[in-house]
């Protein structure tokens, strides 16, 4: 059906066929997570480029394997972690690589609030918050966005105590969720995330020696000469933030007068038309550059390990310490009985 109302010449129902006959140099991988691990190693086998949505996988222990399976290769993998280059959220990162500039970092809070995606319409409906397919709810498939942030900024983290629960009954796993962190640096970051919300927000609060960055952009200090030479360093813009409005009337219908009349209307928009452009710049340039991709497996895994071990906190109610042995109960991922 998608295929038909985009045009798409093929289709297939078998992976590796579709990677052979396409001749394609790249594959994205934007199905449910549950079944990221077998098309990433589908890619990976047929020597190509593998960008794979977050969660890049719902265990540790297949993530393990896929290392162990592919060595070198493994470099051709990324994680989708499009929100490090948003604006404002990617001179964050710059700022914690930065210290001398703005100090350390010594706390921080990550918040989102949202609609809860099993009531919205579309595909997500069907399978979010089911923990075979989707490995998690409000922390797994949202908020390990937030989680890759604080991880980039803070460093490794030394434990983590949760708490969550599911308060709309449509799904199996969590839609409020909440943890503490605390790093190694011994910094002490907040996450909150709840999907029992009629709108959506996300923010993002870092506090320093210095002064603090706030995200929608802010910079805040007792020192004014610091805080104006912070402002033109983050290069934060609102108006880059704001939500692309939804499509009006008047345009669904002549897209779908298009449809009917079986031809292809190219829309006229620009390189930054997604919030994904940025990304996928820094694969192919990547790629171009003979590097290995950005958002690595091992990148991807810490953010994994980082939820798995809040689930683990949130279940047994007590602190939980990283990094994550191969004896955890959840090593293997969540499920619904542990849950």
């Amino acid at each position: 059906q998608f295929s038909d109302e985009l045009f798409v010449p093929r289709t297939y129902r078998d992976l590796p066929q579709a990677i052979e006959d396409s001749g394609c140099e790249l594959l994205a991988i934007c199905s449910p997570p549950i079944a990221h691990v077998d098309a990433i190693r589908a890619g990976l086998a047929a020597g190509k480029y593998v960008v794979c949505e977050k969660p890049l996988a719902t265990s540790l222990k297949a993530l393990d394997a896929l290392a162990s399976e592919f060595g070198d290769k493994i470099e051709r993998l990324s994680t989708v972690f499009q929100l490090r280059y948003a604006p404002g959220l990617a001179g964050m990162i710059a700022a914690a690589e930065n210290p001398e500039r703005f100090g350390p970092f010594l706390a921080g809070e990550f918040r989102r609030r949202d609609q809860h995606p099993s009531r919205k319409t579309g595909g997500s409906a069907r399978w979010w918050g089911d923990w075979k397919v989707a490995g998690g709810g409000a922390a797994m498939t949202q908020f390990i966005h937030e989680m890759d942030l604080a991880l980039r900024i803070f460093g490794q983290p030394e434990s983590v105590v949760a708490r969550m629960s599911t308060i709309i009954p449509e799904i199996e796993s969590e839609d409020v969720f909440s943890a503490t962190v605390r790093f190694q640096s011994g910094a002490i970051v907040s996450f909150v995330c709840f999907l029992v919300a009629q709108d959506y927000a996300f923010e993002i609060n870092l506090f320093g020696d210095r002064g603090s960055l706030h995200f929608p952009a802010n910079v805040r200090s007792t020192d004014g000469a610091w805080m104006k030479g912070a402002r033109q360093a983050m290069e934060m813009d609102r108006s880059t933030q704001v939500r692309r409005r939804a499509p009006r009337l008047m345009e669904k219908v002549i897209r779908k007068g298009f449809r009917v009349l079986g031809r292809y209307r190219q829309p006229k928009v620009g390189t930054e038309a997604s919030r994904h452009a940025p990304y996928y710049r820094a694969v192919l340039d990547a790629i171009d550059a003979g590097r290995p991709l950005p958002g690595a497996l091992a990148e991807g895994r810490a953010a994994v390990e980082l939820c798995l071990g809040a689930y683990l906190a949130a279940v047994q109610e007590r602190e939980i310490s990283f990094p994550l042995e191969a004896s955890s109960p959840v090593y293997d991922g969540m499920s619904a009985a542990l849950y």
